[in-house]
């Protein structure tokens, strides 16, 4: 059965999965090109949803930031867990965010083939992206799917692909401790520079 929750509240956990460091240093890396940024794999909802315990659904994007395939249709926040797990309380390991259209008679449902990937976050590894995006996997694993990534410190590495998709890893020694992967709304102008780009994806995702 759907749980319908309130905007307020999937927002707040919602939040709560990003990425926490948000002051991140340009490092500078020559084998990043604009003009070479990779077709980003398209995540298999329905291996996600298998991990769904939670749902909520709001009117129209809550955010600016958020792709936005119609100017109608429904934004749903599912919330994801580890069923594996014997405890009684469910380990919470992330978010998925899908857009899908009201459906007569009974609304949206988890099942809809029309959902449209719009953002995971991710702090287990459970699942996987493409062939090589899943936490635990060391970066160097992940550049052949995504191509170099367009700044990297100690603790942060963002990938920028086309049809506005962007990676953003939490890594520790290389290590992929979590992930937002999403579409977002922002555009590559002809002379972009690292700088500028890096702002607005920093913008979006945050």
């Amino acid at each position: 059965m759907l749980i319908f929750s309130c905007f307020s509240c999937n927002t707040e956990k919602h939040k709560e999965s990003r990425p926490q460091n948000n002051s991140i240093s340009i490092k500078e890396d020559r084998k990043f090109d604009i003009q070479k940024i990779k077709q980003f794999p398209i995540p298999k909802l329905a291996s996600i949803l298998k991990y769904y315990q939670t749902s909520g659904v709001v009117e129209n994007a809550p955010s600016k930031s958020y792709y936005n395939p119609t100017e109608d249709g429904l934004f749903v926040f599912y919330t994801l867990f580890d069923k594996k797990q014997k405890e009684k309380r469910l380990k919470r390991i992330g978010t998925l965010i899908t857009h899908t259209y009201y459906k007569k008679g009974y609304g949206w449902d988890a099942e809809d083939q029309d959902q449209t990937f719009i953002e995971l976050n991710l702090t287990a590894k459970d699942i996987v992206i493409g062939k090589s995006i899943r936490v635990g996997s060391d970066i160097s694993s992940i550049i052949p799917e995504l191509g170099f990534p367009l700044t990297q410190n100690d603790t942060t590495a963002i990938f920028i692909g086309k049809d506005n998709y962007v990676c953003r890893l939490d890594i520790e020694n290389n290590i992929v401790e979590g992930f937002t992967y999403g579409i977002y709304n922002f555009k590559i102008s002809t002379n972009e520079t690292t700088e500028t780009l890096l702002s607005k994806i920093i913008k979006v995702t945050h």
